[in-house]
């Protein structure tokens, strides 16, 4: 049968990528109807990371995919494949989000570490992001 420990983990990003984007269907019919102000995601990174709207995003979520990854050995045995994908939906995920909120500096500095996300403040090109600890 093989040595599971060292067998990757059968995490399919492909499937989150493909409900991810189903979710965002549905989402856009309800942005649709009209009358909101803000969107809300919290720990949705695979909803985030495929929404299109003109609507500001405030992203919350306690952990990133690549800290994640550095705490639970069996993230780091995922297929290599599948990290790419899961690392390139949080990526997407951040860079929509008009405000980023995380309830740890171990969050945070991921997000900024490994994602190029951007304290307030920051005299760095692009989309501002707000970080708090």
């Amino acid at each position: 049968m093989g040595d599971v420990k060292n067998h990757p983990v059968g995490v399919s990003v492909f499937f989150l990528v493909i409900l991810g984007r189903g979710v965002c269907r549905r989402i856009h019919e309800e942005l649709g109807a009209g009358g909101f102000d803000v969107i809300l995601a919290s720990a949705a990174s695979g909803e985030v990371a495929h929404l299109s709207t003109e609507l500001p995003i405030v992203y919350l979520s306690d952990a990133t995919f690549a800290a994640m990854r550095e705490y639970y050995p069996s993230f780091a045995r995922m297929h290599p494949v599948s990290q790419a994908q899961a690392d390139k939906m949080e990526r997407d995920a951040i860079s929509r989000a008009n405000r980023i909120v995380y309830p740890s500096s171990w969050a945070a500095n991921s997000a900024l570490r490994d994602y190029g996300a951007y304290v307030a403040g920051s005299s760095e090109p692009g989309n501002v992001k707000f970080v708090v600890e």
